[in-house]
């Protein structure tokens, strides 16, 4: 019971943040140390506030806690990291992708109500691309180790 807790601390922090309306303001890429999947512009309003409320480390120790498979604490990890650190002019991540996540991941006990159904980004959109340039990036590392050890040869 203590894990869920943590969970629902770590999204209280983000909608707190978004009902105050924080969400707009000056954008830049903020450089979270947990967050390290965030490669967008998010409102310098929620990035002073998340640092100011400890959010971040709220979603640290809620990972850290989870229980699950590899690939859904991965998956928690994105969730909470784009619900906490929303797109400028795009939103977090949709209520469908809470959803998505806590019937694929059972046991999760996300409060998936405090997520937007309208004025939000899916995951699943966002990802996509965020995938293929990882992929790219892969795929080219391979190629240059491939290409070193047919020199050494």
């Amino acid at each position: 019971m203590m894990k869920s807790c943590w969970f629902g601390g770590a999204v209280a922090v983000a909608v707190a943040l978004l009902a105050v309306g924080l969400v707009e303001g000056v954008c830049h890429e903020p450089r979270p140390v947990f967050c390290t999947n965030v490669h967008w512009p998010v409102s310098d309003n929620v990035t002073a506030k998340l640092e100011e409320s400890g959010g971040e480390l709220q979603i640290q120790i809620a990972w850290s806690n989870f229980v699950g498979s590899r690939e859904c604490k991965t998956r928690f990890r994105e969730l909470q990291c784009r619900y906490a650190y929303p797109e400028c002019g795009k939103g977090g991540p949709c209520r469908a992708d809470c959803e998505q996540f806590s019937n694929e991941c059972p046991g999760s006990q996300l409060p998936c109500g405090a997520f937007p159904t309208t004025g939000c980004q899916a995951i699943s959109d966002s990802a996509a691309s965020s995938s293929a340039v990882v992929h790219s990036l892969l795929l080219a590392a391979l190629v240059a180790i491939s290409s070193v050890a047919v020199l050494a040869l």
